[in-house]
């Protein structure tokens, strides 16, 4: 390779920048060029190597000469983000470098002469700066960095001896002062001490009985409150040794244990046992009324405690565990450990714990669970078990992020291949999947999204897997990938987790420079229904809506062709629990059309008086009209029998009819989707291996909870749900 050729026209010949001098953005390129340059040669690899390893290195180097300035400078993702614009700027201008000349020489003068200024502060005024103390620059630096940023004619000389032992001096004394601070309140509560013992000792020399009295040198110390400390063991899983090391470390350094005073680990774990029970006892209180009803279950490693002779033997096993919930509010209920799992047994012991735990049935609503046929099924689903024991219909909300998984999953295996296991696939797809986050990102076309909120995710609470999809989906839609997005994590592949096999699948696209027919055919389904349907079910999250969800992942699928709608459809007719007429009536009821609303009144009053009180409908869900063009028709009303909506069932022919003419935005809080119950499962599987027996579990659950709550920020429910019924997008 030719001199000639490794010269750049914006910015000349790559190089190291100067030891003496703040560089410039063209001394920093130049550097950037030759990082770029050294690491091709090493590596005996012609192809550019990926941003970061280059700025990782430049950003060193560029952060060593600032620090010999003594100036305080910014994070290293922020001189990144500064070095990333430069590089892509110089790219876009080299693609078209005859018809940009202007802009490249404008760019070439600008560059030699500007400061690549990575400093905290920016004031055009020391006089007037009213940045933070940690991010001021010391008056003795003030001229030369103000040199730097205009004529730079300044230079950054050797280490200054007598500047260096004065602020060595600065710092001795300092320590010294708080050596002797602590020193001087160490003796005065000795002297208290003592000041205490003499006392005790004159008013005992007056007194006549006083002789036979004995008392201790030292005075009883108040008992320290350690609830807060265990609250927070629990919370993070620490053990008892080591929350106890934690503990007398913290206080020690606030002064509240001296000498060899300490916590000790049986003393916490007291106090964790002691909270665990006062946590139950407070919360599982006779005569409490529920209107909605959540669960879903999965198989633990359980520890269990087994006595052999006269000593116990901690074993592991599997075991059965659902969680139950209360909404609205998510409140933890409890968990049960069915005999089996069957349908019968699972009803029986929810029923079961919480008629033992006092809770009444009265106000049972809403039925909420994920679409596995345990649950669901129409003749011995759990559902049906729960209203046959009750002896009342209930509103059926099945999750509906669960049944928007399932096209997805059902097409992916038919483009691929179906899963060997839980984590591999069989087809040349899902094999790349595992390793998709380690391909560099290239140049993509553009697939456009059908439908993605704006979210401020300082105000709306998303996990790290819930962002990565929103980001990526972000990045595929408008081609714009974010900084440092590709050092980014897109989650654990698992077949129970297919948002995370979504994020993978687009993470794959935009790091495959020809991508095949097949995956192309998922990124289009991922970007036109299953990430636009997430986020739709996610922030319109009420059951009020869920007929609406259903109408549009129909209608967002109409694009495939026909031998991939025989792929999907059946899935989509299988999942639709929420066009069930119930469910549909409940959506009509909250619609901002009046008309609409008079036909739900109408056909409920119809209902109502065709139910046989003591009857309770199978839930079927009938056949779905896929040509529909809004959600009321999804299903021929003429061939479906109208059943009364269970959580209408409160509600009087005057409230109904009131109805159409003031309607309600919100009707009720239920959710449509189970998030919360399988975070409450997560929580179970980690009791489970943590701790023995149900009542230590579930004690172990509700500190967790409680020590989550303490620092939570509060969030209205506005924040995370805006769109109601209306929207038709």
């Amino acid at each position: 390779m030719s001199r000639s050729s490794d010269k750049c026209r914006i910015y000349g010949f790559p190089a190291k920048f100067s030891k003496n001098m703040l560089p410039t953005y063209a001394e920093v390129m130049r550097c950037y060029l030759k990082v770029r340059d050294s690491i091709k040669v090493n590596e005996n690899n012609p192809m550019d190597p990926a941003f970061r390893k280059v700025a990782n290195k430049v950003v060193k180097k560029l952060k060593k000469v600032w620090v010999k300035a003594s100036l305080p400078i910014i994070g290293d993702d922020r001189i990144c983000v500064m070095l990333k614009k430069c590089v892509e700027e110089r790219k876009s201008l080299l693609k078209h470098v005859d018809r940009k000349s202007a802009k490249v020489e404008e760019l070439k003068a600008q560059s030699a002469k500007k400061l690549f200024d990575i400093c905290t502060c920016k004031c055009p005024s020391f006089k007037n700066c009213k940045c933070p103390s940690s991010k001021k620059v010391n008056v003795r630096e003030q001229d030369f960095l103000t040199d730097q940023r205009t004529c730079r004619k300044m230079v950054i000389s050797g280490k200054d001896a007598i500047v260096s032992k004065k602020l060595q001096k600065k710092e001795k004394r300092k320590l010294e002062r708080e050596k002797s601070r602590r020193q001087k309140d160490t003796r005065e509560y000795e002297a208290n001490l003592d000041l205490s013992f003499e006392s005790a000792s004159s008013q005992r020399g007056t007194d006549p009985e006083s002789d036979f009295e004995v008392k201790s040198r030292y005075q009883k110390k108040p008992k320290l409150d350690l609830k807060l400390l265990a609250l927070t063991c629990d919370r993070t899983g620490v053990s008892d040794d080591k929350g106890a090391l934690l503990g007398t470390a913290s206080l020690k350094g606030a002064g509240l244990l001296t000498g060899k005073q300490k916590v000790f680990p049986s003393t916490l774990r007291r106090t964790r046992i002691a909270e665990r029970n006062r946590l139950r006892t407070e919360e599982l209180k006779d005569g409490r009324k529920i209107r909605g009803l959540y669960y879903d279950g999965r198989k633990d490693t359980t520890l269990f405690n087994e006595k052999k002779g006269d000593a116990f033997h901690q074993l592991r096993k599997k075991e059965d565990h659902y969680v139950l919930l209360e909404e609205p509010g998510s409140e933890y209920l409890g968990h049960v450990s069915p005999q089996s799992g069957k349908a019968q047994d699972i009803a029986f012991s929810i029923i079961d714990f919480l008629t033992k735990n006092g809770v009444s049935f009265e106000e049972l609503q809403v039925l909420g669970c994920d679409s596995t046929n345990t649950n669901t099924g129409k003749h011995n689903g759990v559902n049906r078990k729960l209203e046959e024991q009750l002896r009342k219909a209930l509103q059926w909300c099945v999750c509906q992020l669960h049944t928007n998984e399932l096209p997805l999953q059902h097409l992916f295996e038919h483009v691929d291949g179906v899963q060997k296991n839980p984590i591999t696939y069989s087809g040349p797809i899902g094999q790349q999947l595992l390793t998709c986050e380690t391909l560099p990102i290239v140049e993509f076309e553009i697939v456009p999204v059908t439908f993605l909120p704006d979210i401020d995710f300082k105000k709306v609470p998303l996990s790290s897997d819930q962002k990565y999809l929103y980001e990526i989906t972000l990045a595929v839609s408008t081609g714009v990938v974010p900084p440092g997005f590709e050092n980014r994590q897109p989650g654990k592949l698992a077949k129970v987790r297919w948002m995370t096999t979504a994020s993978r699948v687009l993470r794959l696209y935009i790091g495959t420079e020809n991508p095949s027919a097949e995956l192309l055919i998922l990124v289009t389904f991922i970007m036109k229904v299953y990430s636009p349907m997430w986020f739709h079910i996610k922030f319109e999250y009420l059951c009020q809506n869920g007929a609406l969800h259903i109408w549009r992942t129909i209608t967002y699928s109409r694009y495939l062709e026909k031998s991939l709608k025989d792929i999907v459809d059946p899935v989509i007719q299988r999942g639709s629990y929420f066009a069930h007429p119930e469910n549909i009536l409940w959506t009509m009821l909250v619609d901002n059309d009046s008309n609409v609303r008079e036909t739900a009144v109408n056909r409920i009053l119809a209902a109502r008086e065709e139910h046989r009180p003591g009857s309770i409908r199978k839930f079927t869900v009938p056949p779905l009209n896929f040509q529909a063009a809004d959600y009321q028709e999804l299903i021929d009303w003429n061939k479906v029998t109208i059943t009364l909506p269970p959580i209408l069932s409160h509600l009087t022919e005057e409230d109904l009819k009131a109805l159409i003419l003031h309607p309600v935005q919100k009707m009720t809080l239920f959710p449509c989707h189970t998030q919360a119950v399988e975070r409450g499962v997560k929580l179970v599987t980690e009791a489970s291996a943590a701790v023995c027996d149900a009542e230590s579990r579930d004690g172990f659950i509700r500190a967790r909870i409680f020590a989550r709550k303490l620092d939570q920020p509060a969030i209205e429910p506005t924040d995370t749900c805006e769109a109601g019924t209306s929207s038709r997008s």
